[in-house]
């Protein structure tokens, strides 16, 4: 799944101020500040980002200080940024726009008191299950 780019806001490009020199071996055409659109450097200028994680949806990751310690031999751990899931965790905020921009516009207020509980609960809930069924999946097929 993919989500808007947070620099660029979708855009693909944003706008950087840079010193340009428009004419060599002219003194009165000094620099100048110019603004100009430059590819954004974040999502590369796609406009969308992956809720993949860095570990590409595997969950685990090299850890460089122990492959370095066993002499070049890879040693894995779990990945720190998404904890062993695989993917980017969705904010309730985020959540909450994407609501009130298709469905229902709810104020944030109602959203932290009534619906921001319920979705922490529907999202522990569902990795609960995402649990239960790896481990009656490993079962299967050992």
């Amino acid at each position: 799944s993919t989500r808007t780019c947070d620099c660029c806001g979708g855009k693909k490009f944003i706008d950087a101020e840079v010193m340009t020199m428009k004419s060599i071996g002219q003194p009165y055409l000094s620099e100048r500040k110019e603004t100009v659109k430059v590819l954004c450097n974040k999502c590369k200028g796609k406009g969308v980002l992956t809720n993949a994680c860095q570990c590409n949806g595997k969950g685990v990751v090299i850890d460089k200080e122990k492959t370095i310690l066993q002499g070049g031999v890879p040693a894995y751990k779990t990945c720190r940024r998404c904890n062993g899931r695989g993917y980017a965790r969705l904010l309730p905020d985020s959540v909450r726009k994407y609501i009130c921009a298709t469905v229902i516009d709810i104020p944030e207020t109602t959203w932290r008191r009534s619906y921001k509980d319920f979705f922490e609960s529907l999202v522990g809930e569902c990795i609960k299950q995402e649990e239960y069924a790896n481990q009656m999946l490993s079962k299967v097929t050992q």
